[in-house]
C-alpha cells in the first residue's frame, strides 16, 4: 500500500484537509509523511524546516525552545483572534506563545469571519 505520502501545503484551510487526511492514511497504512511547501525562489531567501514529533510538551514550549535555540529575533504567528469567553474555553496557543517566547512575538490575526 502507501509507503511515502506528499502533502503539498500552503497554510489555507484547504491544504489543512489535505494534511488531515494524509494523517489518517498514515496512520492506517504505517506510512512516512513528508509537508512540502515551496517558497518563491524569486524571492531570494534563505530559508529551511524543522519538523517536531515529539508533541510531549506544548506547542508553545516547543516555540519558545527552537526561538531560544535557532537563534531567533522574531516570532511570527497565526491567530484566530478570539476574544471572551470563546478564548476562555478553547485556550489560546499564541497567547501562551506570547508569553513563553524569548524575543518579540507579532500575531497575524485571521480576518475572516468566525462561524457560529
Amino acid at each position: 500500500m502507501y509507503q511515502n505520502i506528499l502533502v503539498p501545503v500552503d497554510g489555507s484551510a484547504i491544504s489543512d484537509l489535505g494534511v488531515q487526511e494524509a494523517t489518517k492514511l498514515a496512520r492506517l497504512t504505517g506510512a512516512s509523511v513528508r509537508l512540502l511547501h515551496v517558497v518563491e525562489q524569486a524571492a531570494h531567501l534563505t530559508v529551511d524546516a524543522v519538523l517536531h514529533e515529539d508533541t510531549s510538551g506544548r506547542v508553545a514550549e516547543i516555540v519558545a525552545d527552537e526561538a531560544t535555540s535557532w537563534g531567533a529575533d522574531l516570532v511570527v504567528l497565526g491567530t484566530h483572534g478570539r476574544r471572551g469567553v470563546g478564548r476562555l474555553i478553547l485556550g489560546s496557543d499564541a497567547e501562551q506563545v506570547l508569553r513563553l517566547s524569548p524575543v518579540p512575538v507579532l500575531l497575524v490575526r485571521d480576518k475572516t469571519p468566525a462561524r457560529g
